[in-house]
C-alpha cells in the first residue's frame, strides 16, 4: 500500500483505504477505481493524500476474480441472463458493451 498526495493520483488507480473528511464522513469507499470526478471531489475536501493499491496488488485482485467464476454454475448462468436482459438494447457486439456487460456479470458474482 502506498499513500500518494492528490498532486500525483492518476485516473486509474484503485482506493486502497476508505477516504474520510476530518470529521469522519465518508468520502470515498475503498475499492474505488479512480475517476476525474473523484479527483475534484479529493480537492474540494481538501483531502492531502489516499491510501492506493500498487498496481501487482490490483492485478492480483483482477485474477483471483477471474479463478473465482465457475462458468457452469447456476449463479453464473443466472448472471448473464440478468445482464443480458438489461443490454439486450444495445448492440451486442460493441467492445465497451461486451466490457460493461462482463464488468457487469462479475460485479453480481462478488457484489463486495
Amino acid at each position: 500500500m502506498a499513500y500518494i498526495p492528490i498532486a500525483e493520483i492518476v485516473v486509474g488507480l484503485v482506493v486502497k483505504e476508505d477516504v474520510k473528511d476530518r470529521n469522519g464522513r465518508l468520502i470515498l469507499s475503498h475499492g474505488i477505481r479512480i475517476e476525474e470526478k473523484h479527483l475534484r471531489i479529493l480537492k474540494t475536501w481538501g483531502i492531502a493524500n489516499i491510501a492506493v493499491q500498487s498496481a501487482q496488488e490490483s492485478n492480483a485482485q483482477a485474477t483471483n476474480a477471474n479463478e473465482t467464476l465457475d462458468k457452469s454454475s447456476a449463479a453464473y448462468i443466472e448472471a448473464v441472463k440478468m445482464v443480458r436482459r438489461r443490454f439486450r438494447f444495445n448492440r451486442k457486439k460493441h467492445p465497451l458493451i461486451t466490457l460493461l456487460k462482463d464488468m457487469a456479470v462479475k460485479k453480481k458474482m462478488n457484489p463486495s
